[in-house]
């Protein structure tokens, strides 16, 4: 399945993506590259356990006046949901009280969930090429 979002240069640094249909799914990285393949794994996690909507027609999209700023700055492009079972292994992990006071402050100002905040902060502890995946 396939839903459209909107991909942005950020007003610091970097790039972020947004899937108006998924509220809360959101990726951001250094480059448009990084950004676009973590859209299809943040999708995947924005939806874990949930139903997945149906997308909106890109003219839908495109209409929508509560967009028409983060339209206005980007473009849409289109972000695969990943089949069952392509997914990603949540495992639980137990952080420092200060630790998940940050990472829940940071949510608040880059929109970035927990989970994307882990496993982008994992990926470049084990392997910095990791964030090409």
């Amino acid at each position: 399945m396939l839903y459209p979002a909107i991909v942005f240069q950020e007003d610091t640094a970097g790039y972020g993506l947004i899937v108006p249909d998924v509220p809360g799914c959101v990726s951001e990285g250094d480059t448009l590259e990084e950004t676009l393949a973590n859209a299809s794994e943040a999708l995947g996690l924005a939806l874990e356990g949930r139903r997945a909507p149906q997308p909106r027609a890109l003219r839908d999209v495109l209409s929508d006046k509560s967009l028409a700023d983060d339209l206005s700055r980007g473009a849409i492009v289109y972000v695969t949901l990943p089949a069952a079972g392509q997914g990603w292994h949540r495992p639980t992990v137990t952080v420092a009280p200060e630790l998940a006071r940050a990472l829940d402050e940071n949510a608040a100002i880059t929109g970035r969930s927990r989970d994307a905040q882990v496993d982008a902060a994992v990926r470049r502890a084990l392997d910095p090429s990791l964030t090409e995946a």
